[in-house]
């Protein structure tokens, strides 16, 4: 299905799965029962187009993962977790209308079994700790942004915490990267 994008629509599309053999998550906040034996799915939340295409893009080809979902800022992103309840939000700080860091606060209130993993390029300690304390799972630098998105992805899937490398350096001490990059 082609996505569908508007000034207040909710931005759907439905890429091809493959099923996650052997997955045995370890989390305790629900929904284990749905998260075995098959693909991971995702909605990705980006301001910028050319680049939530190309995440999408990306991810698809990507075994295990379904992009059930696009949204072009935070209040889509809210509404389409609430409708579609995917597995995973990859969720772009800045973004209008809500931003990553509110929409990821009503995300983990409301949605307590969804995972949400940040993207920005921004990596100051505020908006890190922003994110983490919003209730953020994981945490990509854009700019490695596909070496580390599908570890990314499976690490907050299985209920552990994923920080990349550039994360944990402005992180110092605080012991939010329980799982950090390889």
């Amino acid at each position: 299905m082609e996505p569908t994008t508007g000034k207040d629509e909710v931005s759907r599309t439905c890429d091809r799965t493959v099923p996650v053999e052997g997955t045995s998550p370890t989390s305790d906040r629900g929904g284990d029962a749905r998260r075995r034996e098959r693909e991971v799915r995702v909605v990705v939340a980006d301001d910028h187009d050319a680049l939530r295409e190309y995440v999408c893009r990306f991810l698809t080809e990507a075994p295990g993962l379904e992009i059930v979902g696009q949204a072009a800022n935070g209040r889509e992103a809210i509404t389409l977790t609430r409708d579609l309840m995917p597995d995973v939000v990859l969720m772009d700080v800045s973004m209008p209308h809500v931003d990553g860091i509110e929409a990821t606060r009503q995300i983990v209130r409301d949605c307590p079994a969804v995972r949400v993993v940040a993207m920005s390029a921004t990596l100051d300690k505020r908006t890190v700790t922003g994110m983490l304390d919003a209730g953020a799972s994981g945490w990509v630098s854009k700019t490695g942004l596909l070496n580390t998105l599908v570890d990314a992805i499976g690490t907050v899937f299985t209920g552990k915490r994923y920080v990349c490398a550039e994360v944990t350096s402005v992180l110092g001490n605080r012991g939010d990267a329980e799982e950090s990059a390889r």
